[in-house]
């Protein structure tokens, strides 16, 4: 099982170029065990916040570097 920091509300970017926002609504799983997000199978999908905080940890490990 994977575990993703995923909320209802959060934004997500899907589509085929990850690019589509779509905000959640509902989280579940179909009849295959896959992630769903609004009905949806979510297999590829980006999360912005997730990416902040890795900016934020290269970030402080470069001033640390300086």
């Amino acid at each position: 099982m994977i575990k993703i920091d995923l909320k209802v509300g959060d934004t997500i970017l899907t589509g085929k170029w990850k690019n589509k926002k779509v905000v959640v609504k509902s989280i579940g799983t179909d009849e295959y065990g896959n992630p769903t997000v609004n009905g949806k199978s979510i297999l590829k999908i980006r999360i912005p916040k997730l990416y902040e905080r890795i900016n934020m940890k290269k970030n402080i490990k470069l001033k640390d570097l300086l």
